[in-house]
């Protein structure tokens, strides 16, 4: 019974964790748009995204990854009520502690995500991230607050 109102919670969870894995493996694929004017500061510009854009990103994404997955996993099998609150409230935790760290590693990385040859697909492809993001947090408060106020399980079962 419990189960059904922290689904949604759970599939945001994999689905952002899942876009974020993809996110990271087409990071370092991506290949930036030059121009015949672009010198030396583009060079510079672009080693100083790579070496700190990069790794903020990776340590990030990384720990919100395996906890998403491993969260929403059992957060699709778990029945009690008192863990899937458990497991909600960890996971809210989890994502508020690392957004301000995929925020800046976005912001230093995004110049090559937002100037590839890939076009548009970058740009698309991290504003459907930070929507799933954006969308877990607030199924994660209102699955809280849902089984919080729902019935306790000896009155469900009585």
């Amino acid at each position: 019974m419990y189960n059904k109102k922290s689904k949604v919670s759970a599939w945001l969870a994999i689905a952002t964790a899942l876009l974020l894995i993809g996110f990271m493996i087409l990071l370092p694929f991506l290949q930036y748009k030059t121009a015949e004017g672009d010198g030396l500061g583009v060079g510079i510009a672009l080693i100083f995204m790579i070496i700190y854009g990069f790794p903020v990103i990776y340590l990030s994404s990384i720990p919100f990854v395996i906890v998403a997955l491993i969260f929403g996993i059992k957060m699709l099998k778990q029945q009690s009520r008192k863990k899937l609150i458990s497991l909600n409230v960890r996971m809210l935790i989890t994502s508020i502690v690392l957004t301000p760290f995929l925020i800046f590693g976005f912001m230093l990385a995004g110049g090559i995500a937002f100037h590839s040859v890939l076009g548009l697909f970058p740009i698309i492809y991290a504003v459907l991230i930070a929507l799933a993001y954006a969308a877990g947090i607030v199924a994660q408060i209102a699955t809280i607050i849902i089984l919080k106020k729902s019935p306790k399980e000896d009155a469900v079962t009585a």
